[in-house]
């Protein structure tokens, strides 16, 4: 257990205006004012994610309406998103499921999913931060658009350090900039530090990573030529102790090979085929 009265920590979801998400996902006129955006970081490092992609056939954009926050999030069947705990209003219904690469795109081709139900893992605790089991499920209410399919949850039952993963997250391209906020993106990297069976971590200080917006984004790694669920975005910390938590320091991953969330997750699956 890690002392966080000696670490900063960083959950990674995007601020941003509630008249801004809102205009730009009913399609008003005008290209977004990315100006008005709060916070700024998402997926570094990386690429914009293809349709063709795999990956684009697995992600979904949430949207908290409640907080003006957005997360990532990952189908695990075609009514159950995946995502972290920390992204979830008090009331499910303002929470919603965005569909496509480029949500904030007033060309793009964009549907959207309510939400029936939510469910916090067990686990969670707001306080507990590092040591927490970060997840959270949401029911749609009704079945993803055509193209999109569940992601397979990995069967293998160790993460080693050096594991090459992908990390996929709808937030913006650098530390520095809201360039590519709200768009689909992916990074290959390598696992840095393994926690027990719960939690793996990545040190970002070669600038590829998470960061705001990515929370309960999927982490992939790549199983016989297919992608297979491995984890989910979880925060950046910093490891050194200074009280502030860049991207560019550690960030942690709640796992999912570890059985018992297996069952949790499948057991959801079941009640909302």
């Amino acid at each position: 257990m890690m002392d966080m009265s000696m670490r900063g920590i960083r959950k990674n979801f995007q601020f941003i205006l509630f008249g801004f998400v809102l205009g730009s996902l009913i399609g008003c006129s005008g290209q977004p004012d990315y100006a008005t955006s709060i916070g700024g970081q998402g997926i570094i490092g990386g690429e914009f994610v293809d349709p063709t992609d795999q990956v684009s056939h697995h992600a979904t954009m949430l949207v908290n309406l409640e907080t003006n926050e957005i997360c990532s999030g990952v189908l695990v069947s075609s009514k159950v998103v995946l995502t972290a705990a920390h992204c979830l209003p008090s009331e499910r219904e303002n929470i919603k499921a965005y569909f496509s690469n480029s949500p904030l795109n007033e060309d793009a081709d964009v549907e959207f999913r309510e939400v029936s139900r939510v469910v916090q893992h067990p686990q969670y605790s707001a306080d507990k931060e590092l040591d927490s089991v970060d997840l959270a499920v949401l029911i749609l209410a009704v079945d993803v658009p055509a193209g999109y399919l569940p992601a397979s949850i990995d069967d293998y039952d160790e993460i080693k350090i050096g594991t090459e993963v992908i990390l996929t997250g709808y937030g913006n391209s650098t530390a520095t900039s809201s360039e590519g906020f709200g768009e689909l993106r992916k990074v290959a990297t390598n696992i840095s530090k393994v926690t027990g069976p719960l939690f793996f971590e990545i040190d970002q200080v070669n600038g590829r990573g998470i960061c705001d917006g990515d929370s309960g984004g999927p982490v992939f790694r790549v199983n016989t030529g297919k992608l297979t669920l491995i984890g989910i975005n979880k925060l950046t910390y910093d490891k050194n102790g200074t009280g502030y938590a860049s991207c560019l320091t550690m960030s942690q991953y709640t796992s999912l090979q570890d059985r018992a969330i297996k069952r949790w997750i499948m057991e959801l699956i079941r009640k909302h085929r």
